[in-house]
């Protein structure tokens, strides 16, 4: 099914960012070890470039279709040194991955990224994959 039809909340989320410059969620804020954690940590840290700045890269649409048609490109469930979104985030990337995120700024600190290797070791499971 056409992308649009599976994701329509990523309107929401732009609109949640839209309200103010800032990123949210900042500082201390913990995520919890699932698909729901993981949205707010894309809300929080990374929508704000991610498709605005970065039209390529449409958070957390791409995740979604990554991990439910089971592609590996972002995450592979199970093994978060083989998931490009760990690696990118705890600056643990390869030579051909991207830049660490968010970019000029990252990496975030491990407290704050914990949650999103939790998700991806135990699986990565997104309720409603079609």
């Amino acid at each position: 099914p056409p992308r649009s039809t599976l994701f329509p909340y990523t309107t929401l989320f732009r609109s949640l960012t839209a309200c103010d410059d800032t990123i949210i969620g900042g500082g201390g804020k913990t995520y919890t070890p699932d698909w729901l954690g993981t949205q707010v940590f894309f809300v929080d840290q990374c929508i704000r470039c991610h498709p605005t700045v970065e039209p390529d890269i449409d958070l957390p649409g791409d995740i979604l279709v990554d991990v439910c048609e089971e592609t590996g490109i972002w995450v592979v469930p199970g093994d978060p040194e083989a998931s490009m979104l760990w690696r990118v985030v705890s600056d643990t990337g390869l030579e051909s991955d991207p830049a660490v995120m968010p970019f000029g700024t990252g990496p975030l600190p491990e407290g704050q990224i914990d949650f999103l290797r939790e998700w991806i070791a135990t699986g990565a499971r997104v309720e409603g994959c079609p």
